[in-house]
């Protein structure tokens, strides 16, 4: 299954390690940093050979809050993967599940929820605009009801 494929997650990281700039921003900061000999850990599964890992963390008061690493990926696999319509996020995060989910052709738009200025502005900061990506400053559970 494509989640599990090493090469695919791999691709993955590499991809948006390349894309996200290290910035801060309030107390807010996105980190790369680097895990030597990092175990190869899954969702229920775990290979025996370590890799060396490079990701991108998106920390607030320099505690990770957020690691786009192998288990992000698998975790948010799904959910990109069966989006289709109108389809909502509830936390912004790094922006990689709202930057997947609206390169689908079958997506029309999507919209995010999230209560912190500081990662909407980091985020404005690492993407170009996309007319399909509405975010929305705010709590998600306070918002006015939607369909998705």
């Amino acid at each position: 299954m494509k989640p599990y494929n090493k090469d695919f997650l791999f691709k993955e990281i590499d991809k948006y390690r390349d894309i996200i700039c290290e910035r801060s921003c309030g107390n807010y900061k996105i980190v790369k940093s680097s895990i030597p000999k990092a175990k190869f850990k899954g969702y229920m599964y775990s290979e025996k050979e370590n890799y060396d890992m490079d990701v991108v963390e998106l920390q607030q008061n320099d505690k990770c809050i957020m690691k786009l690493d192998l288990r992000e990926i698998q975790g948010d696999y799904e959910a990109i993967n069966f989006a289709k319509g109108k389809v909502g996020i509830v936390g912004l995060g790094l922006g990689y599940t709202a930057q997947e989910i609206a390169s689908k052709s079958n997506v029309e738009e999507v919209v995010v929820y999230e209560i912190s200025s500081e990662i909407i502005q980091m985020y404005n900061e690492n993407f170009e605009k996309n007319d399909k990506i509405k975010i929305i400053q705010g709590d998600a559970f306070k918002a006015e009801r939607e369909t998705f």
